[in-house]
């Protein structure tokens, strides 16, 4: 059985990921009355595993119209760090499911595709089985 590394998940979700770095969240993550309830029920903040996500795409991700250095937008970072940041007081991941409502031409896929590649290469699971949806086959060839 290959060693999984530090930080790495064992396997689904539902198992802990412990990376030793447990902090409150930024005053940016806090935006519902819910924030402030898991708070209370324990969850907490691993800003490791909240920059792991944006340090992939910004080091591995080559958009097709971007010329020179790919940076995520402060907003797609912040929802990239807000869906792996949060974790419950056993390790999950807070959020297993997410919602993006953006206009068009606002780099949905873009970031459909960073989640993909990352949890298909980078996430730690040993044989993960990623799936994305798409309204029209145009928009799955982008992903």
């Amino acid at each position: 059985v290959p060693a999984v590394p530090p930080g790495a998940r064992a396997g689904k979700d539902r198992r802990p990921v412990d990376t030793g770095v447990k902090t409150d969240p930024p005053d940016w993550a806090i935006r519902t009355k819910a924030d402030h309830l898991a708070l209370e029920q324990g969850a907490y903040w691993d800003q490791h595993q909240a920059d792991a996500i944006v340090r992939f795409a910004e080091t591995f991700v080559r958009p097709q119209h971007v010329r020179g250095k790919f940076r995520l937008l402060q907003w797609q970072a912040r929802f990239l760090q807000s869906i792996y940041g949060w974790r419950w007081s056993d390790g999950t991941r807070r959020f297993r499911f997410a919602n993006l409502h953006v206009p068009k031409k606002a780099g949905k896929t873009l970031l459909v595709s960073i989640i993909c590649l990352f949890e298909l290469f980078a996430a730690g699971e040993p044989s993960p089985y990623v799936a994305a949806d798409a309204a029209s086959k145009e928009n799955a060839g982008q992903i």
